[in-house]
């Protein structure tokens, strides 16, 4: 799972293998995050001028206490979702980020909707 720090924004994509992450950020993450913002109701020209926008992905691993714990309440919501399921393979990774983004989240105190937060961000491009 990713989160993007401002606005909380999460990925969901299961079973990753070592050679994926050669390509996780110019494929994969790519792929879900604007097909994410297509479902959102991202037109799409935003969408491509969000794509324009990310450049080369960066992932860091410096994650402060208030995005930490969006990413734990995050985590509990969809081990929900994964108890239910037989296999974590067997959920769809377009319909879990969406869901993921549907939720209330708190940045810094704040309660605010990532998906919204994300069309915001991504309209002001």
């Amino acid at each position: 799972m990713f989160c993007h720090d401002a606005t909380r924004y999460a990925l969901f994509m299961p079973g990753l293998r070592k050679q994926q992450f050669a390509e996780l950020g110019s494929k994969w993450f790519r792929l879900l995050y604007t097909a994410t913002l297509a479902m959102a109701g991202c037109p799409d020209t935003q969408i491509k001028k969000a794509e324009l926008a990310l450049g080369p992905v960066r992932f860091d691993t410096a994650v402060d206490r208030s995005v930490q714990g969006s990413l734990r309440v995050a985590r509990q919501d969809l081990e929900v979702g994964v108890y239910q399921a037989s296999n974590v393979m067997e959920l769809d990774p377009l319909k879990v980020s969406c869901w993921l983004n549907e939720r209330p989240a708190t940045v810094y105190g704040k309660w605010i909707w990532p998906d919204k937060a994300m069309r915001e961000a991504v309209a002001a491009l």
